[in-house]
């Protein structure tokens, strides 16, 4: 599997310096001191290899070390997300599965998938449409099963009910609920395993996945999107559901991400766009401020609109309403909704424009779940923020904290 291959949520950096597309300097960043906009240094956007990636759920945090290839998760098991062979409760404390196979992974909602490093795939939580993809709905999975007739790239994704991958042919198919178009193969037919493929008309090199709707950057830089449309989340200047992918009318995409974790996606829908620019495009639902233009309103934009106040940035996550982005300096800008801290300010405070996470070193890498937010630091060590009913920030406790805390995550 090569190094091109492994892009966004499912990037492994075992060795590789391409990360979310772009190849990027093998350096660290000097940043002893809090992070602020202007830090001194020529800081990188990323350093490779990274100690780990960290994948994050709905309630739950996932991650892999890179020198050890184990997946390692906290938080909420409802559903059988954390992997360990259980179905129910919940832990603050990391345990490894995975045997040291799994090489890259994708959560998101209530289930996750992972690579292995036979190019084959697993998923396990939530299985109740079929979105393990093991020929079964209505069984939750506590460990991971294997997804039948599937060998992939590496480029995974998983949304609320369905997940998708590339096979080694390049095509991407999907599998699980289907009704408003998920898997992107024209029908509305659900399925169990992944048997058809998703009409791109180009080649996929990120994939995302949210609530209803996916879209998937292709190598051309543009964008397809599918799914459920009726927030505007699929940039089509519409509110249709499409079963079949449309272009939003966007060029030069480094990365794309969409959001949705709730089990009835009623409100909140939303994708954004990085630019090659550092520039960021959102579109969809902005009734929590989520799209970053400053204010929050009850009217969809249909189509991408620049993010005026948004910094120059080279990573972007998106949770439940919440949206962050890291900058080559490594800070990290958070704003949406923020009833549990997941924008990180230390306040509970809406944010309808980017607001700065004070962070002790420069930020690596993020991740953002439903409600919570994680960031690797330069010097292996990582802090997360919001919501922590589960234990999904990793610090040991169940207390929500509005400010960064000291996680045992990819530790």
């Amino acid at each position: 599997m090569g190094c091109s291959q492994l892009l966004v949520s499912i990037s492994l950096l075992t060795g590789c310096t391409q990360v979310f597309g772009l190849d990027r300097p093998q350096q660290r960043a000097d940043a002893s001191d809090a992070v602020t906009d202007d830090a001194p240094g020529d800081a990188p956007d990323v350093v490779a290899p990274l100690a780990c990636r960290i994948y994050a759920g709905s309630d739950h945090t996932c991650f892999i070390r890179t020198s050890t290839n184990m997946l390692l998760c906290v938080g909420d098991n409802t559903y059988g997300q954390l992997g360990r062979g259980t179905v129910g409760g919940e832990d603050a404390t990391p345990l490894a599965i995975g045997a040291g196979t799994l090489v890259g992974a994708a959560s998101r909602s209530y289930h996750s998938c992972a690579a292995r490093t036979d190019n084959s795939v697993v998923c396990w939580g939530f299985n109740d449409v079929g979105q393990i993809g093991d020929n079964t709905s209505g069984n939750n999975r506590g460990a991971p099963a294997g997804v039948m007739n599937l060998q992939t790239t590496g480029l995974i994704a998983t949304g609320r009910a369905f997940s998708c991958a590339q096979r080694l042919d390049g095509l991407i198919t999907c599998w699980g609920l289907n009704d408003e178009g998920h898997l992107g193969d024209g029908t509305l037919t659900p399925r169990l395993t992944p048997t058809t493929t998703v009409l791109l008309n180009g080649t996929a090199t990120a994939l995302t996945l949210g609530g209803s709707q996916a879209c998937a950057r292709i190598s051309d830089g543009t964008v397809r999107c599918w799914g459920s449309g009726g927030h505007g989340q699929l940039g089509d200047n519409g509110t249709s559901d499409r079963p079949t992918p449309v272009t939003p009318p966007i060029s030069g995409v480094r990365q794309i991400v969409t959001n949705g974790y709730n089990i009835s996606m009623a409100s909140g829908a939303q994708t954004c766009a990085l630019l090659e620019t550092g520039a960021l495009k959102c579109w969809g639902d902005n009734e929590f401020g989520q799209l970053g233009l400053g204010t929050a309103s009850a009217t969809l934009e249909k189509s991408p609109v620049d993010v005026p106040l948004a910094p120059t940035a080279v990573e972007i996550v998106m949770g439940r309403y919440h949206v962050c982005v890291r900058t080559a300096v490594g800070a990290v800008h958070c704003w949406g909704r923020n009833e549990l801290g997941q924008v990180g300010d230390g306040t509970k405070a809406q944010r309808a424009a980017p607001t700065l996470v004070q962070l002790p070193r420069a930020a690596v890498h993020i991740a953002a779940g439903g409600l919570h937010t994680c960031a690797l630091l330069d010097d292996g060590t990582t802090r997360c923020w919001g919501d922590n009913v589960e234990g999904q920030l990793g610090d040991g406790t169940f207390t929500q904290s509005d400010s960064p805390v000291v996680s045992s995550i990819c530790q």
